[in-house]
C-alpha cells in the first residue's frame, strides 16, 4: 500500500550544534531528535501563536527526528535509521563473510530504498562496496569540526580553553517527517518552522548557529498492509496506559537519556529533569502513541517545562524480534 508523507528539508546556513547527553561539548549529534524539533517549535509558538502550543500538546502535529539527506544534481537521497534488528533479518549475508557482518553492525543510517524493502519484510543483498558508498555519501553531507573556545571565570576572570563541536553541511542537510490533524495545524506549524529557521535550532543560537531554510517535499512509501510491529522514527515516551501493554521482551529497542537546559525570559538557566526515552529505530510490539512529560525542575514550580514524547512510527513486517 502506497502512502504519501509530508517531509521538510532543512538547509543550514550556519553551523549546527546538537549536543550529546553525557559527553563533552566537543561531541555533536548528526541527527536532531524529535523532542528537540517540537520543543523549539513550542518555545517559539508561545510568543507568536499560543493556540499552536495547545495543539502541539494535544498531538495535533507529530514529527520524526531529523536525518541526513544528500543533495545530488537532480534529486535528493534520503537516509533513514536502520531498524534495531539482527543484521541477518534484514540482509542476505554469506555465512563466511564476517567482515560484512561487522560493517552491518556498525551501520546507523541506510538509504530510503533499503529502508522501504526492510519495512515490507524483504532482505537486502548488499556487498561491502555498497556499504562503503553509503558512508562516502554521508561524508559529503556534513563534516564535524571541533572549534577552540575560551571561557572566563565570572569572579576571577581566569581563562579556560575548551573545544566546541560544530556540524558543517556541504551537499545536503537534515530532513524530518510530519503528520498533522488537519491542514490548518499544518499551515500554522509551517509558519513557525519558517520563523525558527531565522531563530536557529540547537545550541549557541545567540551566536548565529543553527540557521536554516525550509523546503517542503512529499515522499511516496510502500507500507505493509498487515504488520505485527511498529518502527520508531522519533523518540518515544510511553505514558502509563501504554507501559502496561508495551512488552520490551517482545520488542527490539535502545533507550536514550534526555536532559538539557532551558532559559527563562530573565536570562536564568535551569536543567530539565532527566527522563529516559525509547529511541529511533526501535521495533515495538504495539502501535506507540506517546505523550508529553513534565520535566519542570523543583527550582521553578511556577513554570511548566515539557519534553515531547509523541511517537512517529511506521508498521514493519518482521518476526522473531530479539531484544538488544
Amino acid at each position: 500500500m502506497k502512502r504519501s508523507f509530508r517531509v521538510y528539508r532543512l538547509n543550514f546556513r550556519s553551523p549546527l550544534h546538537i549536543g550529546v547527553e553525557g559527553t563533552s561539548r566537543e561531541d555533536v549529534s548528526t541527527i536532531a531528535h524529535s523532542d528537540t524539533i517540537l520543543g523549539a517549535i513550542f518555545s517559539l509558538a508561545v510568543k507568536v501563536d499560543p493556540q499552536l502550543c495547545n495543539e502541539l500538546l494535544d498531538s495535533s502535529a507529530k514529527v520524526s527526528s531529523a536525518f541526513p539527506f544528500f543533495r545530488g544534481v537532480s534529486n535528493e537521497d534520503y537516509f533513514m535509521p536502520i531498524p534495531i534488528l539482527p543484521p541477518e533479518k534484514m540482509f542476505s549475508i554469506p555465512e563466511d563473510d564476517h567482515s560484512l557482518t561487522k560493517k552491518l553492525k556498525k551501520l546507523n543510517l541506510i538509504p530510503l530504498e533499503w529502508f522501504e524493502k526492510i519495512l515490507n519484510g524483504n532482505r537486502i543483498a548488499v556487498e561491502a562496496d555498497a556499504l562503503d558508498g553509503v558512508k562516502e555519501k554521508l561524508k559529503d553531507v556534513f563534516k564535524t569540526r571541533p572549534v577552540p573556545k575560551v571561557a572566563l571565570d565570572r569572579v576571577t576572570q581566569d581563562s579556560n580553553l575548551f573545544h566546541y563541536g560544530e556540524l558543517h553541511f556541504d551537499k545536503g542537510g537534515l530532513f524530518f517527517w510530519a503528520e498533522f490533524k488537519d491542514i490548518e495545524v499544518q499551515r500554522k506549524f509551517e509558519a513557525v518552522l519558517k520563523l525558527l529557521g531565522d531563530e536557529g535550532l540547537g545550541g549557541r543560537r545567540t551566536a548565529g548557529y543553527g540557521l536554516f531554510d525550509v523546503e517542503p517535499d512529499t515522499i511516496e512509501l510502500e507500507i505493509p498492509e498487515s504488520a505485527d510491529r511498529y518502527l520508531l522514527l522519533s523518540l518515544y515516551w510511553p505514558p502509563k496506559n501504554e507501559r502496561n501493554i508495551l512488552s520490551l521482551k517482545n520488542s527490539s529497542y535502545r533507550m536514550v537519556r534526555r536532559a538539557g537546559w532551558f532559559l527563562l525570559d530573565d536570562g536564568r538557566s535551569y536543567r530539565r529533569r532527566p527522563i529516559w526515552m525509547l529511541r529511533e529505530g526501535s521495533v515495538l510490539n504495539i502501535r506507540p502513541i506517546g505523550g508529553v512529560a513534565d520535566v519542570t525542575p523543583d527550582a521553578v514550580p511556577d513554570k511548566h517545562v515539557y519534553r515531547f514524547g509523541y511517537a512517529f512510527s511506521l508498521p514493519i513486517k518482521a518476526v522473531d524480534h530479539a531484544n538488544l
